[in-house]
């Protein structure tokens, strides 16, 4: 796999549950605190509705390509913009070289 460098044009931040902060009504709220910001390439996919327990969830697919680190996870969230993405399965190496990271991944509306 190989991505021309002037195809890496999304700023994208890799986010972890850190500490946890007090709503205005008092309750505890865990907070995504960002571990690392990238270049890479996102890739989004089709819309789709899926029913939940009798209710309508909208869901976009998105593929995100960065240069490869090894300690991105399923446990982080990624960050494009103003929008959240959902690593949706284990963040592979396409080609076993360690050049790039493939991460599947869904935003939730």
């Amino acid at each position: 796999m190989n991505i021309p460098q002037g195809k890496l044009r999304d700023r994208i931040s890799i986010l972890t549950t850190g500490g946890k902060t007090q709503n205005k009504y008092g309750e505890e709220e865990s907070v995504d605190v960002p571990i690392a910001t990238v270049w890479g390439r996102v890739m989004m996919g089709r819309p789709a509705e899926r029913y939940i327990s009798d209710a309508r969830h909208g869901e976009i697919t998105a593929v995100v390509h960065i240069r490869y680190r090894s300690d991105v996870t399923t446990h982080h969230r990624l960050q494009w913009g103003d929008r959240v993405l959902e690593i949706a399965g284990t963040p592979f190496d396409p080609d076993g070289r360690r050049c790039w990271l493939e991460i599947h991944c869904y935003e939730q509306s």
